[in-house]
């Protein structure tokens, strides 16, 4: 039912060929599941290498989502859980790059 509307406002011209199809064809949103840090002390290449072997391989997020919603509640801070997950469920593929002078971070959320 949906495409024949869709269809029927190309016809009619109200809707370009292009936005139909962001219509019909949404992108679907993956859960994130994993987060992977690499960090680099400019100074330091020895503890750059000390906490990149640490944080070698992707961690699950579930390990640390209980550990971070008793820091939150601890702290006072007005997020449930809910707002959490939901989230969760639409962070997969970012990414996260701190610069400053001293040092760079990257967070990947996949």
């Amino acid at each position: 039912m949906v495409k024949k509307r869709i269809l029927k406002k190309i016809a009619q011209g109200n809707l370009t060929p292009y936005a139909a199809y962001e219509l019909l064809y949404q992108k679907k949103l993956r859960r994130a599941r994993f987060i992977k840090i690499h960090m680099s002390v400019s100074e330091h290449p020895w503890l750059s290498a000390f906490i990149n072997t640490l944080f070698f391989l992707a961690f699950p997020i579930a390990w640390g989502e209980k550990i971070l919603m008793r820091m939150i509640n601890k702290k006072g801070l007005n997020i449930d859980y809910l707002t959490f997950k939901n989230l969760l469920d639409y962070s997969s593929g970012t990414e996260i790059d701190v610069l400053t002078e001293e040092a760079k971070v990257q967070i990947f959320i996949f």
